[in-house]
């Protein structure tokens, strides 16, 4: 059985940064008992799947979450999963997620930011994404619980 480190970071909390730098050190990781599975940076298209979330930017992949607890099942160590998709889950995601690795001891990491920091964040995420306005009337949606 693995300790499964099940990471549900918030987006605009340092995910990608930690993401990059488990997957830079993937081959020592293993070499210290730690699996992080896959081969890419992050679970993010995996954990789609493993949620049964619809994302715009593509389906999940079915493959790589399979994949990925071949991989966890295989191991008797640690395990670092990490996706901002897992904080994104409902209750019926969160049950799929806890029911797949219900045969390992899973531990929740989320991380957090000020949310004076996080705002302005976001709005540079909007705006490199394609959504630039001005950011009062930015300010003027969130505080609406707009899009």
């Amino acid at each position: 059985m693995a300790v499964v480190y099940l990471h549900i970071g918030e987006p605009k909390t340092g995910t990608t940064a930690l993401q990059r730098r488990l997957a830079a050190g993937r081959a020592e990781l293993r070499k210290q008992g730690v699996l992080y599975p896959g081969t890419e940076i992050n679970h993010f298209y995996a954990s789609l799947a493993a949620c049964d979330i619809f994302y715009a930017g593509g389906p999940g992949d079915d493959a790589a979450w399979k994949g990925i607890l071949g991989e966890i099942a295989r191991w008797d160590g640690t395990v670092v999963l990490s996706s901002e998709v897992f904080c994104w889950a409902d209750e019926r995601g969160a049950q799929l997620v806890a029911d797949d690795l219900r045969d390992h001891d899973v531990r929740i990491v989320h991380t957090i930011r000020p949310f004076d920091r996080l705002l302005p964040s976001a709005y540079q995420e909007d705006v490199k994404n394609g959504r630039p306005q001005q950011f009062g009337r930015w300010l003027e949606l969130i505080r609406r619980g707009g899009d």
